[in-house]
């Protein structure tokens, strides 16, 4: 009989708990983005999204747990999408074929280089075929390898000094039971400018990158990466005698050298599809591009070189960035890292001494060498006047004195292009 009475007094409390409650989790949300030190927040994306590395390795483990399966659910999306490519192999293109169309194979037939440039050809290697190497002997290929064997190398054309071809030619012939693709300036736009859900901002952040060389390269060798995998290696690297594909290992997920300051190397890079050191690189340099202060000379190794590479390498070993940076970078030690993946990075010499065990930087480029019949010059000078491809330092400078690019920060440059729709 007190029931009525009961009811028309717990009702209104009810109502009070449940206000005073949202309004302190709300308010809790609030702090927690307050002090969040990176956010990346732009008109295309209404989503506040979180790209600190110290944010994201030093979280409570309720926190880091909660973040880890919200992150798996995301990759598992995009793994799933990777592998209906394979399943489909036999419906759609072939994945080796779909890489020889996105960069440009099919076409090469009708490209004509100028003298005394070289004109390079795709080489695909199917798997479970057999091959022989370098060394006269046979092997048979297989999927069972994590990381896919194909290499990726990109210049502004395919037609290439003949220094650079050469560099090429060697790694066939230390990799033969790889497929080569060569990318040029189209096939690297192409890519760039495909949809890409899971980077909802990089077309709006694409805006604000005004050179077409090192930061546009940054951004599809981890696209390409990310899409494929494989491995990506800068065209002025050189495979010694002792690089071959024993040196990277069946089972592991990820492979670097060292660069000069120990970092994962960002001009050498071998994963399986859809790593998420990957994902992490590309929201990195996302984030990075968007907060440039000043578009005209952006700090290139900063925004989407190294730094962007080695930061997504310390998120994806968490648990060894917590005890050092050390521990993260350390060489020649299969590391475990999130989702169950391995990476390893070894040991490629010390270059102060110019040791180079298994890749070697630029070699050879002080060496003179006959440009025509009357002038001599370095095999670097060679291939930047057969190619009129020159550092992205100069290449900065040079546009940043013609005053074409604006002098203004990405963030602000985006809200100028919105007002003027």
């Amino acid at each position: 009989e007190n029931q009525p009475l009961l009811v028309a007094i717990m009702a209104p409390l009810r109502s009070f708990f449940v206000t005073g409650c949202t309004f302190i989790l709300g308010f809790s949300i609030c702090l927690i983005l307050n002090n969040t030190n990176l956010i990346f927040n732009s008109s295309s994306s209404q989503q506040q999204q979180e790209y600190s590395i110290n944010s994201i390795l030093f979280q409570t483990e309720q926190q880091q747990t909660a973040k880890s399966h919200n992150a798996t659910l995301t990759l598992s999306s995009s793994v799933k999408q990777g592998q209906q490519i394979i399943v489909d192999s036999d419906k759609n293109k072939d994945i080796l074929d779909e890489i020889h169309e996105i960069s440009g194979g099919l076409d090469v037939d009708n490209v004509e280089c100028p003298l005394h440039l070289v004109l390079f050809h795709n080489r695909l290697v199917r798997p479970n075929t057999t091959i022989t190497t370098h060394d006269n002997n046979t092997s048979s290929l297989s999927r069972t390898r994590l990381i896919p064997r194909m290499l990726h190398f990109s210049m502004k054309s395919r037609c290439l000094p003949q220094d650079l071809a050469r560099t090429l030619d060697r790694w066939m012939v230390q990799f033969p039971n790889y497929s080569i693709f060569f990318h040029d300036d189209q096939a690297v736009d192409r890519l760039i400018h495909q949809e890409w859900p899971e980077f909802p901002d990089l077309h709006r952040v694409m805006k604000c990158v005004f050179y077409s060389g090192a930061m546009v390269i940054d951004i599809w060798r981890v696209l390409i990466l990310w899409k494929y995998g494989g491995v990506y290696s800068d065209i002025d690297n050189w495979p010694e005698d002792t690089f071959t594909d024993d040196v990277i290992p069946a089972n592991i997920s990820a492979f670097f050298f060292p660069d000069y300051f120990n970092r994962p190397s960002q001009w050498f890079m071998g994963l399986e599809p859809r790593h998420p050191m990957m994902y992490d690189a590309m929201s990195f340099i996302i984030h990075n591009i968007y907060n440039i202060p000043n578009i005209r000379k952006p700090s290139v190794v900063q925004v989407t070189g190294p730094k962007a590479v080695k930061d997504a390498y310390a998120i994806f070993l968490p648990h060894l960035w917590k005890i050092s940076a050390d521990a993260v970078f350390v060489n020649d030690k299969v590391l475990d890292g999130n989702f169950g993946k391995t990476v390893l990075k070894v040991w490629n010499g010390d270059y102060t001494k110019g040791e180079h065990i298994y890749i070697t930087l630029k070699k050879d480029y002080h060496e003179i060498v006959p440009f025509n019949a009357t002038l001599n010059v370095t095999r670097k000078e060679r291939i930047e006047m057969e190619s009129g491809v020159f550092h992205w330092q100069k290449v900065i400078f040079k546009v940043s004195k013609t005053h074409t690019v604006p002098r203004i920060s990405c963030s602000n440059y985006l809200k100028l292009l919105d007002s003027q729709k």
